[in-house]
């Protein structure tokens, strides 16, 4: 049992003479292979769907992850602006430490010189003291003599 090849002998045309006509055998092949590349067709698309979702995805966390880099940029940003600030406060800090103990260093010295000036002042309130009694005891030599000489007369 033959049927007519699709746009063959049904168009009334003459057959080339090497022309057969399709047995079911044929179009149970030929059906086979359109069913084949339909289904390779469909498995295509659904690939290329597939692909196109994933470049989807892949273009979302890409968008996400330069906006954290941008964000990790700005607070690497910020993060080296407080450094600088916070070495030139340390520097503020050395250099007002530094101004500090100069001044300890003059006030030390000062009071030191105090100490020595009230040290050198009751030296020489303690010699005025002694040359008071000195004078006061020679005074009273000298009152005691005059005294015994009065008496002796």
């Amino acid at each position: 049992h033959t049927l007519p090849r699709p746009g063959g002998p049904h168009t009334h045309a003459k057959l080339p003479s090497n022309h057969r006509r399709m047995t079911c055998a044929d179009l149970a092949v030929d059906d086979l292979i359109r069913q084949r590349a339909e289904r390779h067709e469909a498995a295509e698309r659904v690939t290329c769907a597939s692909i196109m979702q994933r470049l989807d995805a892949a273009g979302h966390e890409r968008e996400l992850l330069l906006r954290r880099l941008h964000d990790a940029e700005g607070e690497l940003s910020r993060l080296g602006t407080a450094q600088r600030e916070a070495a030139a406060l340390a520097e503020a800090r050395g250099a007002a430490l530094d101004r500090c103990r100069e001044k300890m260093s003059k006030l030390a010295r000062a009071n030191l010189e105090l100490e020595h000036r009230a040290q050198a002042a009751a030296k020489r309130e303690a010699d005025a003291a002694r040359c008071v009694e000195e004078a006061a005891s020679g005074h009273m030599a000298q009152a005691t003599a005059a005294s015994r000489r009065e008496r002796s007369l």
